[in-house]
């Protein structure tokens, strides 16, 4: 006799349902995941810094045009895995926009550090208000950093 499947499992189980839909959704408007993007992105980073003869041992300093590498993970997205162009422009913007930690003088890196305050000092005041409110998108600071 088969158990009956908590309520934690049946959550679990509607949980892999949404996605799987959302999944489907998104491959029927061209729209690539979150993670191919991502794959995207490194990849061009790659393919740019190769097209420039970077040494690994010059890597700390190199640079590369962003626009260059935008253009070509787009190339890559829409010409050789089949995505929607427009879509594709869309989940790349989405991917590089600024995130709301980088606003946060408690998060590393951060676009407004509070310098006259350590760094270990920042990820404890960091951490209270973490604790407070349950919500994180930043790991803390450790003395080791």
């Amino acid at each position: 006799m088969a158990r009956k499947p908590t309520p934690a499992e049946l959550e679990k189980e509607a949980d892999r349902k949404r996605q799987a839909e959302r999944r489907e959704r998104k491959r029927l408007a061209g729209e690539p995941l979150t993670g191919v993007v991502d794959r995207v992105i490194v990849e061009a980073m790659a393919f740019e810094l190769a097209r420039t003869k970077v040494r690994a041992d010059q890597l700390a300093t190199a640079s590369v045009n962003v626009g260059d590498m935008l253009k070509t993970a787009l190339r890559i997205l829409s010409k050789r895995e089949g995505y929607n162009r427009d879509a594709s422009k869309a989940a790349l913007a989405s991917r590089l926009a600024k995130r709301p930690e980088h606003d946060d003088a408690g998060c590393i890196p951060s676009l407004h550090p509070d310098a006259g305050v350590p760094a270990i000092e920042l990820a404890r005041r960091r951490q209270t208000i973490l604790e407070e409110y349950l919500l994180d998108d930043c790991t803390p600071v450790t003395s080791s950093d």
